[in-house]
Formats: C-alpha cells, structure tokens, sequence
C-alpha cells in the first residue's frame, strides 16, 4: 500500500520473474494485460525491463480511486516468447492527513444574558475536515476557558461551573479563540473567534441618592 501524497517518480514496487534457460531465452520482459479500473494506468507505469511500477501522476484519496490491480505477465525474449501465468498486483491508496480542519466562519457575535446559569448552551461552533474518519476536537484557548466550556460530542459552548457576570461591571464583552484539531498525523488545527456580548437585566431596584430630608413652609404659602 502507498500513501496518497506518495510523490511521482516513485518506485512502488518491483516485479521478479525467473527464466531457467539462458542467453535471450532468458531475458524477460513484464507487462500490464490491463488495469482495473481503467484510470489506474494513467496513475502507473510498469517498467518492461527491470519490472519497477512506478507513480506517474498525483494521488487523492478523497476523489480518486483507492485501488488498483494490474493483470500482469511476465514473457521471454527468445523465440517463440513463451509466457508466465498471470498475476494479480494489487496497489492499495491510504489516506494522508493533507486537509485541516475548517471552521465554517472565521468569527462569529453571540448575545448573552448577564444573569445566565452555569451550563447554558450559547453558541454551537460548526467545522468540516474533507479528510475521512477524522475525528475532531475542541478546545477554548486561555484565559477565557476560565468562564467558557465546549462540549465535544455537542460543540456547544457553554457557561463554566463558578462563572458569574455582571452587565454593570466590567467587562461587558469577551472574546473566546477557539481552536479545532483532527486526529491525524501530523495533527491540523483551525482556529475562529467568538465575541460574547453581555446583555442587561433589570436585576437592580431604583435606589434615592439623597438622604431623608424635611422642609417646613408657612400655611398661607401661595
């Protein structure tokens, strides 16, 4: 098997064959009989003399074929040009993690309550990886994992246990870097910004700024 971003020009294999006779009856030559499927001899070159299959053209796993197996036979030279049996040659394509992940928005503005409870879902963060089978986590970069949390299986973002706000102190707005990461190796991350506004709740009673006072005026006061 070989690696999709296996780079052209490489030797994926090399054919053997054996011939007991000797001089040019014992010279051989290999050849493809055919390819299945058909694309894969625009991906492969089989070498008559020294039997190397090589890369020709570029791999994609996602959108290109995964497998390809030559009918291959090995013949002499001598006369007559007697032949081998056939052979099947299988070449596997795996994958190679040669896509990030990708946020579908690069930021994003989100409205909340100042007196929301820990646990509240504010936010549910969206991301795509093209390669298959990755699996992808999330994480709220510091120091604004102190008050925020996502969940991984939901991609929810949610309130902190012990996180408290306050609209009429400071500060009103936050701005949370998130970060996704697949599972492939090397590991490929994307990154987008989340502001969260505070929004006011009428959580405080008016309050008189003075004192108690009193004032005496006379009766016929017009």
């Amino acid at each position: 098997s070989i690696t999709e971003n296996t780079v052209r020009g490489t030797v994926v294999l090399q054919l053997t064959a054996t011939d007991e006779d000797s001089g040019t009856n014992a010279i051989i030559e290999y050849s493809v009989v055919y390819p299945v499927p058909s694309q894969c001899s625009s991906l492969f070159k089989l070498d008559k003399d020294s039997g190397n299959l090589t890369l020709e053209n570029t791999l994609d796993y996602e959108n290109g074929v995964r497998s390809c197996v030559f009918i291959v036979r090995a013949s002499d030279i001598g006369p007559g040009k007697l032949e081998s049996d056939l052979k099947d040659l299988v070449v596997t394509i795996t994958n190679s993690n040669d896509h990030a992940p990708s946020f579908s928005v690069n930021s994003d503005t989100v409205t909340m309550a100042e007196n929301a409870v820990v646990g509240t879902a504010i936010y549910t963060v969206t991301a795509n990886d093209l390669d298959p089978n990755d699996k992808l986590g999330y994480v709220i970069a510091s120091p604004m994992n102190d008050l925020f949390e996502i969940d991984n299986s939901t991609r929810q973002v949610k309130i902190k246990n012990d996180s408290t706000f306050d609209f009429d102190s400071l500060p009103r707005d936050y701005t949370l870097d998130i970060e996704v990461t697949d599972n492939g190796n090397p590991r490929r991350t994307d990154t987008m910004q989340l502001n969260v506004i505070l929004t006011d709740v009428n959580d405080n009673e008016p309050v008189f700024t003075t004192a108690d006072e009193s004032v005496s005026f006379p009766e016929n006061t017009q």
